[in-house]
């Protein structure tokens, strides 16, 4: 969270899915929150994202723990009709696989 709150618009241009459209305005929104952050990190907000200790592991970690892409389509059926995609790819990433929007050959 420190490099977002440092980050300029030059830096932040560079992050993948901002543009020199964006980047102006984000940094702008970010100063304007700033005292809101500072406050939530003085009520002890944590600003790190948490660790999945799991990660790595699982039936869908493939070898050197390098996980398996899996790309959920369609309709689940059985007993998994009642999970949606997100909840589908969540279960993978859960089960040490990554999940992935599109099948590559």
């Amino acid at each position: 969270m420190d490099a977002v709150r440092a980050a300029d618009a030059e830096a932040m241009r560079e992050v993948e899915g901002i543009g020199t459209e964006k980047a102006p305005g984000m940094v702008e929104a970010r100063a304007e929150l700033g005292p809101v952050i500072d406050k939530m990190a003085e009520a002890g907000a944590t600003m790190t994202e948490p660790v999945d200790e799991s990660a790595g592991r699982g039936p869908l970690a493939g070898e050197g723990c390098k996980p398996l892409k899996v790309v959920v389509t369609g309709k689940m059926t059985g007993p998994l009709a009642e999970f949606g995609r997100s909840a589908m790819n969540d279960l993978v990433k859960r089960a040490g696989g990554k999940d992935s929007s599109s099948v590559t050959a």
